[in-house]
């Protein structure tokens, strides 16, 4: 299959743990009450991890960072109200891929959210920060007809598979083939890299492991996935490409994935 190199990148603790409690983001403070924690407000390492994204930057050469939905709204959150579109909706359910946005030589990245249920309607473009970016939403046909009607009234270019929820595999192969991705860079562990890592879909990973233990049982860990189910879905196999050890005691690993082809 032609899809693009996929590239796991994350910050961690050494116990796998994504965020200091459930529903919160590892990097990303803003959502944490760090007063909570005044031992740990650099816990997750942000200068040294912001040095490794430079790195592996240089490295792969993305042309596309990827995020699940998780990444910005939480399970249960509410979700902004579209008005009712009362039309005829066929039309919609097509990949929407305007020329003026995809062909524009002032753009030169994507930033690819997963969005199998339609819940991220902000209306973010993702270049008004940025004239060398813009959104893509990777939706599936069970988002409601008003959600892809508000993206298109936005300019929001959007790729649709998957009946109940974004099929990956074809997803890939869509981002190669309409819009000639070649190189993804997804920072969002959990269950989006869970799915990729199952659908054998992941080409390498490096994880910032940081000199701390969270615990717990509802706090996100990294690819969360299906359980294994032997011979159908086996342990991942990796091979070590580098590793660092920093001067705070965290330790960068980057590894190999093997695909799941040669692991039987």
């Amino acid at each position: 299959m032609d899809r693009p190199k996929v590239y796991v990148y994350v910050t961690t603790s050494l116990d796998g743990r994504l965020s200091l409690e459930p529903n919160a983001i590892l990097y990303n403070s803003d959502n944490i009450n760090l007063d909570k924690y005044p031992r740990f407000h650099d816990i997750f390492g942000d200068n040294i991890f912001r040095a490794l994204v430079d790195e592996i930057k240089e490295i792969y050469k993305p042309d596309t960072f990827m995020e699940g939905s998780n990444m910005i709204m939480f399970e249960g959150q509410e979700v902004k109200r579209l008005p009712k579109y009362n039309e005829d909706s066929e039309d919609l359910y097509q990949d929407y891929l305007p020329s003026e946005i995809t062909k524009s030589p002032k753009r030169k990245f994507w930033l690819a959210i997963v969005d199998g249920k339609g819940r991220l309607r902000s209306g973010y473009k993702g270049n008004e920060d940025n004239e060398q970016s813009h959104m893509l939403h990777l939706v599936s046909y069970n988002v409601a007809p008003e959600y892809l009607a508000f993206l298109q009234k936005c300019k929001i270019p959007y790729l649709i598979s998957g009946k109940e929820r974004v099929d990956l595999k074809n997803m890939l192969s869509k981002m190669y083939n309409k819009l000639n991705i070649k190189s993804i860079m997804i920072s969002s562990a959990g269950k989006l890299s869970g799915a990729l890592l199952r659908d054998d879909l992941i080409d390498e990973i490096n994880i910032l492991f940081n000199p701390f233990i969270i615990g717990g049982f509802k706090t996100p860990v990294l690819f969360a996935s299906t359980e294994l189910n032997p011979p159908k879905i086996l342990p991942t196999k990796l091979t070590l490409i580098s590793s660092k050890v920093n001067d705070n005691g965290s330790i960068w690993v980057r590894y190999k994935v093997i695909p799941n082809s040669e692991n039987r």
